[in-house]
């Protein structure tokens, strides 16, 4: 059983299609995935412009999926620039703190005590580490903004591949 209603039926009516039909609904597709990014590029908040570069489109026709967004994240690291940080703005961040405790190391290592935890004596510094309140400015999940998009792509295809089919 598919997680959307008629899912199945429309699969197969996709199978039933001519091949000029399939290969216009796949360069619909293709516009579809390309104007939904350009409405998530327009609305991307900016300082650097490095979120807008970790947008990306995904298509694949065999199976009617577009997906457009944050496509490549990766863990948080200085080496990737921190794409992460998409999900920060896009869902926005709780303001907290946290205790940190720096350790010394000793000839070259940080030692561990039992149970894997830091050992009292290696703790140079300790202290608290606060981060603000980030509210939510959605720039992927604009699904407001592209229904328009996507109806006027899409608006006429099944009366063209009718007209074409004979029917």
């Amino acid at each position: 059983m598919s997680r959307i209603d008629g899912l199945t039926e429309v699969y197969s009516l996709f199978a039933s299609l001519t091949d000029d039909a399939k290969k216009d609904l796949g360069s619909r597709l293709a516009r579809i995935g390309s104007s939904v990014s350009q409405v998530q590029r327009a609305s991307v908040p900016s300082r650097t412009g490095n979120l807008a570069s970790y947008l990306s489109v995904s298509e694949t026709v065999e199976s009617l999926r577009v997906k457009s967004g944050l496509l490549t994240i990766k863990r948080a690291s200085a080496k990737t620039g921190g794409d992460w940080y998409g999900i920060v703005v896009e869902y926005g961040r709780h303001a907290g703190s946290k205790l940190v405790q720096r350790r010394r190391r000793v000839n070259g290592r940080l030692r561990l005590g039992s149970g894997r935890r830091k050992r009292t004596e290696d703790i140079a510094a300790s202290y608290m580490t606060r981060w603000s309140a980030l509210p939510a400015r959605p720039f992927v999940h604009v699904e407001s903004r592209v229904d328009t998009v996507i109806s006027s792509i899409m608006s006429g295809f099944w009366d063209e591949v009718l007209a074409k089919a004979g029917a």
